[in-house]
């Protein structure tokens, strides 16, 4: 099995080098695995940064025009060039475990069809806290991680009580998200694998979202209506993301695209899933956990933000 790594990026060299480097040091012989860096128009070194790493991890680097946020198109160029029996997103900025690889494959070989969430530690950790009543994690966080040294990282991360901002779904609704209503709503491409095949068969991404956020909830879509998919959520397969400049400016921005999103892709899927989604909204649910509210008794109130 060899598995393919795409990463779109765009002006963020230092975190693309970083990410690079822990790919370098993987359990997963080299013949395995390729690395695909799909450069949305970059004008800083990232060429450079890609090429210093091209024969140790046999990157190939794409770039397309900066026309605007196109991460859909970036990533479906990066699928077409790929050779893997199976595709891994990555972001710049997170960084693999070293036996992060090995354990996307040999989840991958238990059974088809599957997509396998990675667990991202330090991904908006901080709102894990506000909005879900998790851990408060230590701020200085960032200086205890080392591209080198991933998985000692990571140890360091949970004493400081960092984790992903979706723990808080995983502690309400446990780690089987094959009896979640709802299994995309954790489908987030920062640390998501599934097979080359099976994304070609859903369609790949739609170029047509230019914007932060729902290229990848569309795909999701698509991949839980089609048949036989299986969703895993699988800790083993662990990284860490840096902080580094968001896309949106604020919260309150975030929580406007998020519904812009939603209100579109429940138009264009009009399913119950997506409509539940709907319902949240309505209801000004916070979180916003539509596994909750589709798991309620018939007739109760909305979710309340406490973890169970």
């Amino acid at each position: 099995m060899k598995i393919s790594i795409v990463i779109p990026t765009y002006n963020c060299s230092a975190l693309l080098a970083a990410s690079l480097r822990a790919l370098e040091r993987q359990t997963l012989p080299r013949r395995q695995f390729e690395v695909i860096v799909c450069d949305d128009g970059s004008s800083d070194d990232t060429e450079q940064v890609a090429s210093r790493f091209a024969s140790a991890l046999s990157l190939q680097y794409l770039w397309q025009p900066d026309q605007g946020f196109r991460a859909a198109t970036a990533r479906n160029q990066g699928v077409v060039a790929a050779s893997g029996d199976i595709i891994l997103f990555l972001d710049s900025g997170v960084l693999l475990a070293e036996t992060g690889l090995a354990a996307h494959c040999r989840r991958h070989a238990e059974r088809p069809r599957q997509i396998v969430i990675g667990y991202v530690y330090g991904y908006m950790a901080q709102t894990l806290h506000t909005e879900w009543g998790g851990p408060s994690p230590d701020p200085d966080w960032p200086s205890r991680v080392d591209p080198e040294r991933v998985e000692a990282s990571i140890a360091a991360l949970r004493a400081m009580r960092v984790a992903d901002v979706r723990e808080g779904r995983y502690l309400r609704h446990g780690d089987d998200l094959s009896v979640w209503p709802v299994p995309f709503d954790v489908f987030w491409t920062c640390h998501v694998s599934l097979e080359r095949a099976h994304f070609h068969e859903a369609g790949g991404f739609d170029d047509d979202f230019r914007q932060w956020g729902g290229e990848d909830f569309d795909l999701a879509i698509r991949l839980f209506n089609s048949p036989d998919a299986h969703w895993t959520l699988d800790r083993e397969c662990r990284s860490i993301h840096l902080p580094h400049q968001e896309e949106v400016a604020s919260n309150a921005q975030r929580e406007q695209r998020v519904a812009d999103t939603l209100r579109r892709l429940a138009a264009r899927y009009p399913q119950p899933q997506l409509l539940a989604y709907l319902d949240c909204l309505a209801a000004n649910s916070k979180p916003l956990d539509v596994n909750a509210y589709l798991s309620r008794p018939a007739r109760a109130a909305p979710v309340e933000s406490a973890l169970c």
